[in-house]
């Protein structure tokens, strides 16, 4: 049994207004926008977590894609799923790592999984630069799994879509441009998605609270999409309590959380919350977690002066160093992430120059 406690719940808003009111001016916003703009905000302040429902397109996408990769992860062998190991290519940093090959906060995490990116061919010219993790995604022959390219293709349109209205109604509702966020993410936002298989015979350890699935966190960048099966597991640290709240599955919705890029982007209003994973269901549990993350070559805003450690998360170290490291203040999507990553994955290291922030 979990030993979050349920006293305070995350609280779920119906997005839908942010899909299909597309105005330009407020003046014409339909009625139901700026509560539903103010609701979100709401959430992202108090708990730095929401369910958001009003998402079908995005569910059946998300449903569509969570079937195979469930089968790959629970039903094929190790040297099944090593052929598309991260271990191959690991620069492009897509593929299937084992049980304990993920760091958080430098403890092997109970859990397998796989990395997915924006597909990019050899013509690409990241590719022909030699830019880190570009690449295209590894993924078990078609007459396998004959549907799940086109299936991993359309999850990332309907989750950058959704991402994209969040960050659209975060900026309503802080009384900003609703295109505020935009010039971060062209041309393109360097979205990632990770499948994660937590196995059902790694439970003793964390029953007894001395592994986890996935330890106490922040994630690093501006917006997550998590779709959970329903076996639960995720717990969420409560900002004015600092006591840790289940976050059940919900049927139909999508879990949304602040990254620390974006606690940093919004100053310290939206929070990056600590959150962690603990499977003792008895049963194997698959999250998929779609990180929705400004252009690989973006400039990102410095944090505030003294504020490194108030606003910022676990890995505002990293934020904070980099930029105090660079002439001008300033850093790119790119500096940022490769930093975070040789953290993750040390065996692994992207950038050479990076792995010792």
């Amino acid at each position: 049994m979990s030993s979050a406690a349920s006293g305070h719940n995350v609280p779920v808003v119906d997005v839908s207004p942010l899909i299909h009111d597309s105005s330009s001016s407020s003046s014409s916003f339909s009625p139901t926008l700026r509560p539903c703009c103010d609701a979100l905000l709401h959430a992202l302040e108090e708990f730095g977590f929401v369910y958001v429902t009003g998402v079908p397109s995005v569910i059946a996408a998300s449903d569509a894609l969570i079937a195979p990769s469930q089968h790959l992860l629970t039903k094929q062998s190790r040297p099944y799923k090593e052929q598309i190991s991260m271990k191959i290519r690991p620069r492009e940093w897509r593929g299937w790592f084992g049980v304990g090959d993920e760091l958080t906060n430098g403890v092997a995490d109970l859990k397998e999984g796989l990395y997915f990116g924006v597909e990019h061919d050899a013509s690409c010219e990241q590719i022909k630069k030699g830019l880190p993790m570009h690449g295209q995604n590894k993924l078990p022959p078609e007459h396998d799994y004959p549907n799940m390219r086109k299936a991993l293709a359309t999850y990332f349109t309907e989750a950058e879509a959704l991402g994209a209205a969040i960050l659209r109604g975060v900026a309503i509702a802080l009384g900003l441009d609703e295109t505020h966020f935009t010039p971060l993410f062209e041309p393109t936002p360097f979205s990632l998605l990770r499948v994660f298989h937590y196995p059902a015979e790694l439970q003793e350890e964390q029953a007894a609270g001395s592994r986890w699935g996935v330890a106490e966190h922040t994630d690093y960048g501006m917006l997550t999409l998590l779709h959970q099966d329903d076996v639960g597991g995720l717990e969420v640290k409560h900002r004015a309590t600092g006591t840790w709240i289940d976050a059940p599955p919900i049927k139909d919705t999508l879990v949304v959380n602040v990254g620390d890029a974006l606690q940093v982007a919004t100053g310290g209003r939206c929070i990056s919350t600590p959150h962690r994973v603990r499977n003792v269901s008895g049963t194997s549990r698959i999250s998929m977690p779609f990180f929705y993350d400004p252009s690989f070559e973006a400039r990102l805003p410095p944090p505030p002066p003294h504020a490194a450690s108030s606003i910022i998360g676990f890995d505002g170290s990293i934020y904070a160093k980099l930029h105090a490291a660079s002439e001008d203040g300033s850093i790119t999507w790119r500096d940022y992430i490769t930093a975070k990553t040789s953290k993750v994955f040390p065996h692994l290291a992207v950038e050479r120059d990076t792995t010792d922030v």
